[in-house]
Formats: structure tokens, sequence, C-alpha cells
């Protein structure tokens, strides 16, 4: 793989993941603090358009897996080569870090 290509793998797959924590945690931050505009039903909402809007939108480009879960079992898989599978992983740590990190803000 091409370092450019690993480049815009590791940043989609990061931005992925940031956004899934950033708005399913999101709404659940925002549902504790008011109650009365979310219910668990709206949070249910978040996180599912938060799954479709990532893979809809990079889900051609990058794999959109979204959980370093769902990564280590396609690479058991052999769905995707070892190089893929650790650019994945770290991009996805990297997003849940940084989408949990602005959520606490």
């Amino acid at each position: 793989m091409s370092i450019s290509k690993a480049s815009k793998l590791f940043i989609l797959e990061s931005f992925v993941t940031f956004q899934l924590l950033f708005i399913g945690t999101g709404s659940i931050v925002a549902s504790e603090m008011h109650p009365e505009l979310f219910g668990d039903f709206s949070i249910g909402i978040y996180f599912g358009l938060s799954i479709f809007l990532g893979i809809l939108f990079f889900g051609r480009i990058s794999t959109a897996h979204m959980k370093p879960a769902a990564t280590f079992f396609a690479f058991l898989n052999k769905e995707i080569n070892f190089e893929r599978f650790m650019i994945i992983f770290f991009a996805q740590l990297l997003g849940a870090f940084l989408g949990s990190y602005f959520v606490s803000l």
C-alpha cells in the first residue's frame, strides 16, 4: 500500500470512528443533561445515524468498521491484510480518543 493510500485510509477511519463516538456518546451526555429533550429512542437514532452516515460517505474508501473488534475479526477472516489491519486499528484508537475527548469538553 502506498503512503498516500495508507494516510488517506488512516485519516478517514479516524474521522469515521471520531464521528461515531462524538455523535453517539454526545447524545448520551446530552440526554443526561436534558432528559426532557433526549430520550432512549433519540440516543438510538443518533447512533444509527452516525453509523449510516459513516458507511454511506466513507464505506467505499475506508472499511468503515468503526470498531476495533470488527477490524480484528475482518483480519482473522482474511478480509484485510496485516498492514491494513494495523493502520485501521490505530486510526480507530485515535478517532475514539479524540471523539471521547471532545465529548468530555
